[in-house]
């Protein structure tokens, strides 16, 4: 377990605020690389089987949340519209009713 908690002072205070800018800034960055990469090697369900379902306990959860705030604007989405490609969240159009649920990651 790696050390987190607005409850601690001095030392461990500074020890935690590191641990999740790590998270944040290096490991979810990362996350979203690989995202990128896999998305050439895996395909349908067994790509987004990688992203994360559910937010997890934190500090765990801040890594999560960032991951789907960079998520936005990286192309990982798949859409088979003239002949396919991949899109991001933002310029992707979701039709209502059409099955497709944010995970409680993203939320």
């Amino acid at each position: 377990d790696i050390w987190h908690g607005d409850d601690t002072i001095g030392g461990g205070r500074l020890r935690s605020e590191w641990n999740i800018a790590l998270l944040q800034d290096v490991a979810a960055p990362c996350y979203v690389e690989l995202l990128l990469y896999a998305r050439s090697l895996l395909h349908g369900p067994a790509f987004y089987a990688l992203w994360p379902s559910s937010k997890p306990a934190e500090p765990w959860g801040s890594l999560v949340a960032a991951m789907y705030r960079l998520v936005l604007d990286q192309p990982l989405l798949r859409c088979e519209a003239d002949g396919g490609s991949w899109l991001s969240a933002r310029s992707a159009i979701f039709a209502d009713g059409g099955g497709f649920e944010l995970p409680d990651a993203a939320r």
